[in-house]
């Protein structure tokens, strides 16, 4: 996977060195999440917490960056998941001048367009 990121030349350096961790285990990783959970007075079901260890997949950087947007959006990890999968329908400020701008407006009636340019 670094490969398709950095050179060979870069990676296989003798200034490079390459440090692998591995996955925290379910059990401490659940502990940890409860107990964080806990001093910071969320309120959260057994299965969310396994909900957050399933899709950090033992990483723990990614189960606290979970936990803390839980956190701060208020929301249960379900309703996140629906809201993922909906599109957004609101226009950014770009996208509302990008319509304004290349507008095609309809002919005319009594006119007809070509499909051709001279």
């Amino acid at each position: 996977m670094l490969e398709k990121l950095l050179s060979k030349q870069t990676l296989y350096s003798p200034l490079v060195k390459i440090v692998q961790c591995r996955a925290v285990a379910k059990t401490y990783m659940m502990k940890l999440l409860a107990k964080i959970a806990k001093l910071e007075h969320l309120h959260l079901l057994k299965s969310d917490l396994e909900d957050i260890e399933s899709v950090s997949r033992g990483d723990i950087r990614h189960a606290l960056m979970t936990l803390q947007l839980h956190n701060t959006k208020g929301s249960k990890l379900a309703k996140a998941n629906q809201l993922q999968n909906k599109r957004d329908v609101s226009y950014s400020n770009l996208h509302a001048i990008g319509k304004l701008l290349y507008c095609k407006p309809a002919p005319p009636s009594g006119l007809q367009r070509t499909g051709s340019l001279r």
